[in-house]
């Protein structure tokens, strides 16, 4: 398909090439002492392939699948749950509507010191004098205002200078409206000091945001290691929404989205699914919406500001597949 002499690629064709690809040539780990396992305690044995990029323009469309109903009500969650909540609590996740944690909940109601708690504790320290009145507006933020959590009680260094210490989708919205072309606007939250204490390390763990010189916003995302069938799907589905929420609220139009896998690997107890999946007709695309007067991060909600028309499991049909877990978890 071609839209204003561009080639359009849907993500469902980008999504079967890989699993295509994995079936051909994915590499078994069967036999190997792995840590993954079904709950039947039996190992969860992959077939992976090393390093995969997914390409999306914005003629593309929003990238979510049409051959297999992917929860919007659910990834949306998650990622507002990890990124605008810069939240560890699973209950909090599970209030948005999400359920995909419950599996590593741990006895305190957290998953420890993993995703949202990096983002709300791993900061960046960030002089006033920098950020913008719009910076504050776009984050949803206060400065030296009332206690609590939309505010940011500033301190003074050894030199007397003003500065807070910025959660990193913050730094992310201060960065790209204070400081749009620099190319150090990135979120991290694979922390070596504290992967000991979390439930479960993350599988993505960076994004690099980038206004460029044609005045829009590109993002890039990094996974070390993509349940092909089950995670993959949610993952860029969410972040391409974060994608255009961030966009929105620093006054950008989207760029191109790129998705980076590492480990992408293919469950053995999910190859049926993929085979059928393969075999399904891809439906027309759902039409993504977005509350257009909506100028901070905090206040998107799902199915208020913003959701997809049409997209219901009567149209685009779930594949479920069972959930492959650490031996811990077990």
């Amino acid at each position: 398909n071609q839209i204003g002499g561009k080639h359009m690629t849907s993500f469902d064709k980008q999504y079967a090439e890989l699993l295509q690809h994995i079936l051909s040539n994915g590499v078994s780990n069967e036999g190997k002492d792995v840590r993954t396992v079904w709950k039947d305690g039996e190992p969860a044995y992959t077939k992976a392939v090393w390093g995969h990029l997914f390409r999306f323009t914005p003629e593309d469309g929003f990238p979510i699948l049409r051959r297999k109903f992917v929860n919007p009500l659910s990834f949306s969650s998650e990622i507002l749950w990890i990124m605008q909540k810069a939240s560890n609590v699973v209950q909090d996740a599970r209030d948005l509507g999400s359920n995909v944690w419950n599996e590593w909940e741990k006895a305190d109601g957290t998953i420890l010191k993993a995703y949202g708690y990096q983002i709300r504790n791993n900061t960046y320290r960030t002089y006033v004098k920098d950020i913008s009145e719009k910076s504050f507006i776009a984050m949803g933020k206060t400065l030296n205002g009332a206690i609590g959590e939309m505010n940011y009680n500033s301190r003074l260094d050894v030199f007397d200078r003003e500065y807070v210490d910025l959660q990193q989708m913050d730094y992310v919205i201060h960065q790209l409206i204070d400081n749009p072309y620099s190319r150090q606007t990135i979120t991290s939250i694979w922390n070596p000091k504290d992967t000991h204490e979390m439930a479960l390390p993350p599988c993505v763990f960076t994004s690099h945001w980038e206004i460029m010189a044609d005045d829009k916003l590109y993002l890039s995302v990094h996974a070390r290691s993509s349940d092909v069938f089950l995670g993959l799907p949610f993952n860029v589905s969410q972040y391409a929404l974060l994608h255009r929420l961030i966009a929105q609220v620093v006054g950008r139009e989207i760029g191109d989205f790129v998705f980076t896998m590492d480990d992408a690997h293919l469950y053995d107890r999910h190859i049926e699914q993929a085979m059928a999946f393969l075999r399904r007709d891809e439906p027309d695309a759902p039409e993504f919406w977005i509350d257009e007067s909506v100028t901070s991060f905090q206040a998107f909600e799902y199915g208020t500001h913003f959701g997809w028309k049409n997209y219901t499991d009567d149209i685009y049909l779930p594949l479920p597949a069972p959930i492959a877990v650490g031996r811990g978890e077990l």
